[in-house]
């Protein structure tokens, strides 16, 4: 059985006294996993299965729901509170909902666990979590770059505006002004940099709701609900 790095995504009760638990692998990507360590905290394995702690796991099976047979914890729980707990909990249902099971992602698992430790630094959290929308994104191979456009490989140009066109790209838009679905150059090639500032955060925000939408259909994200439920200081 080979260790590999891995976070928990979700977990939940499994018949009497086990866990089926959704990892974030480094070599295999999402996948379910069958703990058999109990469900109280004073369990040990069942105190280091939680999220965001970096994890060494090791499993067994083929085909249907694996065992678990490994786990230990590589280093401690990320200090995480208040918005910046709530978007660590967002960025693991992005994950949940957008990763298919037993694809191996190493880049995004880099860009995530990059993303924890940012946010148990307490740092920005609007270009903190557009660049990782984009990153998540773009590792799935969902949207392409934006630095030209889809349809004619055409370069897009700072002083003009384009749209996005849910799984086509950037395409020229006849519009003048950046609402909607339509966007100024400037600002997608500042994306493509993840370079994000006062002046093209609200649209930062608007294109990555674009993008992320047509992948995640009209269920809504239960961590968004935190943010609106129990308002708190970024502090």
């Amino acid at each position: 059985m080979d260790l590999q790095n891995a976070f928990v995504l979700h977990r939940r009760p499994f018949k009497e006294s086990s866990l089926l638990i959704d990892f974030f692998t480094i070599n295999d990507g999402k996948i379910a996993l069958v703990g058999r360590a109990g469900r109280g905290r004073k369990n040990s394995q069942s105190a280091i299965l939680q999220p965001f702690t970096l994890l060494n796991i090791a499993y067994a099976g083929k085909g249907g729901l694996k065992s678990m047979r490994q786990v230990e914890a590589v280093s401690n729980s990320l200090p995480l509170t208040g918005k910046h707990l709530y978007a660590s909990f967002y960025l693991n249902e992005l994950l949940y909902r957008l990763l298919a099971s037993e694809q191996a992602n190493p880049e995004l698992f880099s860009h995530y666990q990059h993303a924890l430790l940012a946010l148990a630094k307490r740092e920005p959290l609007e270009p903190l979590l557009r660049a990782f929308e984009l990153n998540l994104m773009q590792c799935l191979g969902n949207i392409g770059a934006l630095s030209y456009c889809a349809d004619t490989m055409d370069a897009v140009f700072p002083e003009r505006m384009y749209k996005y066109v849910p799984h086509v790209g950037i395409v020229p838009s006849i519009y003048k002004v950046a609402v909607g679905s339509s966007f100024l150059g400037k600002d997608l090639l500042a994306f493509e940099q993840r370079q994000f500032n006062p002046e093209n955060l609200a649209a930062a925000k608007r294109f990555c709701r674009q993008i992320l939408l047509p992948y995640l259909g009209n269920k809504p994200l239960k961590s968004r609900e935190l943010f609106v439920n129990k308002p708190l200081k970024n502090r």
